[in-house]
């Protein structure tokens, strides 16, 4: 089957941990073909201090929350699977951790 120079050429990506959200670490790697987290801060002008975390980060969380199926952002913290504390879900998203990443929620070593 050819493609038609439809379908780019995505580079395998080495994996070095396991996650329970496969799925969102799919949709983070497609995001970041596009090219979403430069779109955003190309596009999106929102006035906030950033320390840590750009507007644009804590708005890629959001979409992930989002698609991760959290009812609040809260969730992202206390969920029984908590996506902060999943750092292929971080990566997959080009963040190194998410912004609601609190002290007390240790990354899973699994």
């Amino acid at each position: 089957m050819q493609s038609h120079g439809t379908t780019p050429n995505i580079a395998a990506q080495a994996i070095t941990s396991t996650t329970r959200h496969g799925f969102l670490v799919a949709l983070g790697w497609v995001a970041q073909r596009l090219n979403l987290a430069e779109i955003l801060n190309r596009h999106l002008r929102i006035k906030q201090k950033t320390y840590a975390h750009t507007p644009v980060d804590k708005v890629v969380e959001a979409l992930v929350a989002i698609l991760g199926n959290c009812r609040y952002m809260k969730d992202l913290n206390f969920d029984p699977e908590p996506l902060v504390a999943d750092p292929a879900v971080a990566q997959a998203w080009g963040q190194e951790r998410f912004a609601h990443f609190p002290p007390s929620v240790r990354p899973s070593a699994s």
